[in-house]
């Protein structure tokens, strides 16, 4: 199948969106010229939401010696709109969301495009690991993102043994037809973007497919208070964006932090009621503990780190409440559009 992806000429347009991100696009833009092939037609539009760190005009320089690049402007930093905005002007056959904090193997277009034709996808994406981090408190964060029981079902970040159909991919890669036949993406999400568009193409009746032999080095945030700010956004939008798309967005991974905390803490409030109650939450939180302690001695095994037995139990318990925390935040918008979409008979509120 490769030699007749290549035998037909293919375009994408490459997206990246970009806010104070200076440090990394010399080498986004080396792993992106690594892509291109004579048969590849490639554009890269990076929408820039008002950074302060001289990306932009690293940018403007760029964009000179590499004429495939161009710059529009995003202000207000809406991801959904930035999106948006380049999807109008480029016509490639294939959209190509890429993250500027990742790097990127020079097959890894070639890959998608052959995986689209090999399985019939509209969606396909591959495997966002961790970079190595040296610091053992950022060490502990490339942990939980990548693990089970710090991140769940999420494919694209715990990996997979062989392709399968997903509920989304992160960063996506679609064909152009599906992303205009659907509107794009919704503007008034600031997060969560992708799992919105996610859930309205597989109502449609699309196909998401993970493929694990592709795969991208993601370099994350290495400070506590900026990931555990990022899980907060993050709780707050997925239910957010299941009050737009409807629950069916939720996955187990989405629910089960705030229905521990709920327990957790709903077990000793009702004890002022019921006496029983609190011995039900020390059963709950006993449970989590040893799963966080097991999943902390996987990783020293795996790392040769034994201080993660340490550290790790305390920053899974952080990251899953400040996610708990973010979706009570998120129930605001979720549970009256429940409503709204119950006494319509199902229709999207």
């Amino acid at each position: 199948m490769t030699a007749q992806v290549e035998s037909e000429r293919s375009s994408v347009d490459i997206i990246v969106l970009v806010l104070n991100e200076a440090s990394h696009l010399e080498n986004l833009i080396a792993d992106i010229d690594g892509m291109r092939r004579p048969w590849l037609e490639l554009s890269v539009t990076f929408v820039e939401g008002g950074s302060t760190d001289g990306t932009r005009e690293l940018l403007e320089k760029l964009s000179h010696r590499c004429p495939y690049i161009r710059v529009i402007d995003n202000p207000g930093a809406n991801k959904s709109r930035g999106l948006n905005q380049a999807i109008e002007i480029t016509s490639g056959q294939y959209i190509a969301w890429l993250g500027a904090h990742a790097s990127y193997p020079s097959d890894y277009l070639v890959s998608l495009i052959k995986a689209m034709h090999d399985y019939h996808a509209d969606a396909v994406g591959g495997i966002l690991e961790q970079a190595p981090a040296a610091r053992l408190i950022a060490k502990a964060i490339v942990t939980v993102n990548g693990s089970r029981f710090g991140a769940g079902n999420a494919a694209y970040r715990t990996g997979a043994d062989a392709p399968r159909e997903v509920d989304t991919v992160f960063p996506g890669f679609w064909r152009r037809e599906t992303v205009v036949r659907l509107g794009g993406f919704n503007e008034g999400l600031l997060r969560a973007q992708d799992r919105e568009f996610s859930a309205r193409l597989r109502a449609r009746g699309g196909r998401i497919m993970i493929i694990p032999w592709v795969r991208m080095t993601y370099h994350g945030r290495t400070s506590l208070l900026q990931h555990l700010r990022w899980m907060f956004v993050g709780g707050k939008w997925v239910f957010r964006a299941a009050g737009v798309a409807g629950p069916g967005l939720l996955g187990v991974r989405n629910i089960i932090p705030l229905a521990f905390f709920g327990t957790l803490i709903g077990g000793f409030v009702a004890g002022r009621w019921f006496p029983e109650a609190p011995a039900i939450s020390l059963i709950v939180l006993g449970i989590y503990a040893a799963g966080a302690l097991l999943e902390s001695l996987r990783a020293a095994i795996h790392t040769q780190d034994a201080r993660l037995i340490a550290i790790l139990p305390p920053v899974y318990f952080a990251t899953h409440a400040a996610y708990a925390a973010g979706s009570v935040r998120g129930l605001r918008w979720f549970v009256p559009s429940l409503f709204r979409r119950f006494k319509s008979g199902g229709e999207p509120a």
